[in-house]
């Protein structure tokens, strides 16, 4: 399954030294997410004001998405996670869990709602042919923070 997820640019938003601008291919679509936050966990904060976000989420490209087995394991639809991903309103980059394997990828977190707006949380990592998720369940309450700052739970 195909899912518009990048790119990550706009013309409004600014890049970090650790993830490179990148511009949208030539006659591609206009953006329909423009203002998606991007929080970088790994200090436990943002890194800029949501009124400049750090890195803005554009769907110019489709983007695989494969789900391990374990993206089902809170009985959550491909359907519904895929809907979150292409759709978050908040991501969050997080390191690796502490006992994960040394190189291990760093995780995005997609919080928004599903198609009938219960709040979820999916949980990729980005490899060669895509995206793979690797998690989904309800949204727990240590994300309800950053939905708040985007106004968006």
């Amino acid at each position: 399954m195909s899912a518009p997820v990048g790119p990550w640019t706009s013309s409004r938003c600014r890049t970090t030294p650790s993830l490179p601008r990148r511009t949208a291919p030539p006659g591609a679509l206009a953006p329909e997410a423009a203002n998606h936050a991007i929080h970088d966990s790994t200090r436990g904060r943002r890194r800029a004001p949501l009124d400049s976000p750090v890195l803005c989420l554009t769907q110019y490209v489709a983007v695989d998405i494969r789900w391990a087995r374990s993206a089902t394991k809170h009985r959550i639809s491909r359907k519904r996670s895929g809907h979150v991903v292409r759709t978050a309103t908040t991501i969050i980059k997080q390191p690796p869990p502490t006992n994960a394997p040394a190189g291990a990828d760093d995780r995005l977190v997609f919080l928004g709602p599903d198609q009938d707006g219960t709040p979820l949380e999916v949980m990729a990592i980005e490899t060669d042919r895509g995206l793979l998720v690797i998690h989904a369940m309800p949204m727990r309450d240590k994300y309800i923070p950053y939905l708040e700052e985007q106004d968006a739970y």
